[in-house]
């Protein structure tokens, strides 16, 4: 039980790491028209750009204004964004597809960290290995039936079979003591 406790606390402790380190910005998706917008007021510092995504950073005077500490678009096809953020001298650059995955791995370790635990305790109910949970209920009963022991008081009604098999008891214990 108490390596489960110590178990349940170090995975708090490295989610409660893990959700500090990825950082919780402020994001606002808007369409990608209001973006190009912004970009035209000159309420854009920077630009970071993929196939699928389009992220721009507000000026300190935008966020000042209320703006949001990063604001998402999704670009349109065969739109040129370029010309325009260079007219604007906005800096701009591309966005790598193989960022961070920290979710992604915080997410398999949980999951892993929820079958373990869910394991652990089945075998802490389970004690017996060769068990299994179809046969549970029928091997106790089996087992409590084996439990008891025979001897010869036990036995009622055979005295003549009880008194051969203690003569042969003793005989086999000492067989030159009874020999004839």
């Amino acid at each position: 039980m108490h390596r489960i406790r110590v178990f349940v606390h170090l995975l708090t402790i490295v989610s409660a790491l893990a959700a500090g380190a990825c950082g919780a910005k402020q994001t606002a998706e808007i369409p990608y028209s209001t973006l190009k917008q912004h970009i035209a007021r000159g309420n854009v510092r920077e630009i970071r750009m993929s196939a699928t995504e389009v992220q721009a950073t507000p000026t300190d005077s935008a966020r000042q204004a209320g703006a949001p500490d990063l604001w998402l678009a999704t670009p349109v096809p065969n739109d040129d964004l370029v010309p325009l953020l260079e007219s604007r001298n906005i800096t701009y650059q591309g966005i790598k597809s193989d960022e961070s995955h920290i979710a992604l791995i915080l997410g398999i370790m949980t999951g892993l960290a929820v079958v373990i635990v869910i394991g652990m305790s089945y075998k802490r109910l389970n004690p017996v290995k060769s068990m299994t949970a179809l046969t549970r209920g029928r091997q106790r009963a089996r087992d409590k039936k084996a439990s008891g022991k025979t001897g010869f008081d036990s036995v009622a009604g055979v005295d003549e079979a009880k008194e051969e098999l203690e003569e042969i008891v003793k005989f086999l214990r000492n067989p030159g003591r009874l020999r004839r």
